[in-house]
């Protein structure tokens, strides 16, 4: 991958963000059980109003760093924008007094209970490759 395609990864946001559970990879992003297995956590998060997927991962090359692989929702499928040059020591946890929820079987973590337009899409994001492939 060339540093040309590195510009097109969005800065990671934690602002209004949803924490996920590894389980929203599979089937939300891929049916690979290998991915969902490398995956710590599922940051969903907007920056410029696209919704973003941010993987953090165990990395393949520098095994004590994580990856952040970075997808963004479109037409009605999650799109692989690339992976952040950066490593990582540890991964995002969930905010102290978060709430926690479940939507599809998949555990997600706000600071404020979800609205039900928030659920309504957050289920949307979830089980879209349920339905296809």
């Amino acid at each position: 991958m060339s540093n040309g395609s590195f510009s097109k990864i969005p800065p990671f946001i934690t602002v209004n963000a949803t924490t996920a559970s590894p389980t929203f990879v599979n089937p939300a992003i891929t049916k690979s059980e290998a991915y969902k297995t490398k995956t710590i956590w599922v940051v969903l998060s907007k920056h410029k109003d696209k919704d973003l997927a941010n993987v953090f991962r165990r990395s393949e090359y520098v095994p004590e760093k994580l990856s952040r692989d970075v997808y963004e929702w479109k037409g009605n499928k999650w799109h692989r924008l690339g992976k952040d040059p950066q490593k990582y020591p540890t991964a995002p946890n969930p905010p102290p007094g978060a709430y926690v929820g479940s939507v599809e079987g998949v555990e997600v973590w706000t600071m404020q209970p979800m609205t039900s337009e928030e659920t309504n899409r957050l289920r949307l994001l979830t089980r879209r490759l349920r339905n296809t492939e």
